[in-house]
């Protein structure tokens, strides 16, 4: 149901109700109760009292009185704001730093059900120029949108059917980082996702987040914390004079990747358990995490290949076996490499060593 500013509406799952004063978005609106709070509220749990004599039963003269003046005009449905600030709701353990895509259902009762809104979430101290593509049936890409947003700000995309999720499920993420006066330079950062369609018809698999109100399947595009920074050179104070951080006549570059899991000389070990990789875990759901663990592994892979690693174990633990499994695959496209089970002497069946054929 779409609701207006100056709407009475009632509360499906609590007593009383209100009066509509804000369309925040299509799935959420502002509403003022009798004491005069706005709260923000889905509009699945939200009814509007049609009938003036039904509507008295749920609002006194003083009540419509002292709400009135609250009420805005209506807006078109094309001026529903495209930026809104995060929530942080403190009552929910916080998300870690990075960029967010978030379904967000309109029934928040039955959440594999009717309409859903998209989100991009900004949830980083960074302004961002974000690049969105999504992928087309022929094999190509559509560019889809592209803009500034300001740090922890959320973006409203689209509201979209479920008939429609199989057109907005798979894509590329590209963004720039932006702020003034940073310590370090944040790189460009670009990644693809390919969220699978039976995610969307599990309920667990839609989770309470501090960002937005309401449960939302939240994928993961860029976590903040492994994202590769550059370092500026420093500028002496005596001087004034700008020094490399390293002297060297070769062109200075940040350390390799591959390099801080060295064990021995062109050997390292890289653990891929997610605990290993980030510091929490919360928000994130099983295919978010296995896509940071691919990343990583892909990463450090491309690392030690380029700089002339000789073999590497990557530590995968046993759990259900898939990322095990996403680990072969991969490497059964790479050409130079082999690889085989780690010594189950010291690693048991958890890890996979690969060997790195320079030519």
């Amino acid at each position: 149901m779409m609701f207006k500013p100056g709407d009475k509406v009632k509360f499906l799952n609590e007593k009383g109700g209100g009066i509509v004063t804000e369309v925040i978005s299509p799935g959420l609106v502002k509403v003022a109760i009798e004491d005069g709070f706005e709260i923000p509220t889905m509009v699945s749990e939200l009814v509007k009292v049609e009938d003036k004599e039904i509507g008295s039963k749920f609002f006194t003269e003083h009540f419509e009185m002292s709400t009135r003046s609250k009420v805005q005009p209506e807006r078109e449905a094309a001026e529903i704001e495209k930026f809104q600030p995060l929530l942080h709701r403190e009552q929910v353990k916080p998300t870690p730093a990075g960029i967010y895509m978030a379904f967000l259902p309109h029934n928040q009762k039955w959440l594999i059900t009717g309409l859903i809104d998209i989100y991009i979430l900004n949830h980083t101290s960074y302004t961002i120029l974000y690049n969105y593509f999504l992928a087309e049936e022929d094999g190509q890409y559509s560019g889809m949108d592209c803009d500034i947003v300001p740090p922890e700000t959320t973006v409203y995309l689209q509201t979209i059917d479920r008939n429609e999720i199989s057109s907005w499920n798979q894509g590329i993420f590209q963004v720039l980082f932006h702020r003034e006066s940073p310590d370090k330079v944040m790189l460009p950062a670009s990644t693809s996702f390919d969220i699978r369609e039976t995610r969307f018809l599990k309920e667990d698999n839609f989770v309470e987040t501090n960002m937005l109100q309401g449960k939302v399947l939240l994928i993961n595009l860029i976590d903040l914390a492994k994202q590769n920074k550059i370092t500026p050179r420093y500028k002496d104070q005596k001087t004034g004079t700008h020094e490399p951080l390293v002297r060297s006549s070769a062109v200075y570059r940040e350390p390799a990747l591959i390099d801080q899991y060295k064990t021995s000389h062109s050997e390292a070990e890289v653990d891929l358990h997610i605990e290993e990789l980030l510091e929490t875990t919360s928000g994130l759901d099983p295919e978010s995490i296995l896509k940071i663990q691919l990343d990583h592994f892909s990463r450090c892979l491309e690392s030690a290949i380029s700089n002339q690693y000789r073999k590497v174990i990557f530590i995968h633990g046993v759990g259900n076996g898939t990322l095990k499994s996403e680990l072969k695959m991969i490497l059964d496209r790479y050409e130079g490499v082999s690889h085989t089970l780690a010594s189950m002497a010291r690693y048991g069946v958890g890890a996979i060593e690969v060997q790195i054929l320079h030519t």
